[in-house]
């Protein structure tokens, strides 16, 4: 069950993270390694979902996935530098304040797709963990 309900949270987080890639009218290269990393991945989870995969999958995939979610946590921290005027924390209190305005709702497409990332990690974590 649990492998599944990660499944659904990867996938809806993929369509979001597509919805948000519609407002880019030049996206970075770093986007395109994110959506990359994100699909790989996905794909790899379907595997071991509909195989009933062996659990270093899992593992591997979970490791991938922070992977994908840390460029993510790139492009979290750059687009709010662009959008906030100077001056501007750096460091973890940069992180921080990004993430922040990511949750802040303003943006509701970014703020689920800040909030489901993290889940998937966690569904993907107890999948691996039963595996």
């Amino acid at each position: 069950m649990v492998p599944v309900a990660a499944l659904v949270a990867w996938a809806l987080n993929l369509v979001l993270g597509l919805t948000m890639l519609r407002h880019w009218s030049r996206p970075p290269r770093t986007v395109f390694f994110h959506l990359a990393s994100a699909c790989v991945g996905l794909a790899a989870w379907l595997v071991f979902v509909v195989a009933n995969g062996p659990g270093w999958l899992a593992w591997a995939v979970f490791v991938w996935l922070n992977l994908t979610l840390a460029l993510g946590d790139v492009l979290m921290v750059g687009g709010w530098r662009r959008r906030t005027p100077e001056p501007r924390p750096r460091g973890a209190r940069a992180y921080v304040a990004s993430a922040r305005d990511a949750l802040s709702l303003r943006r509701p497409v970014a703020t689920a797709h800040a909030v489901l990332a993290p889940t998937t990690l966690a569904l993907v974590l107890v999948a691996a963990l039963g595996s």
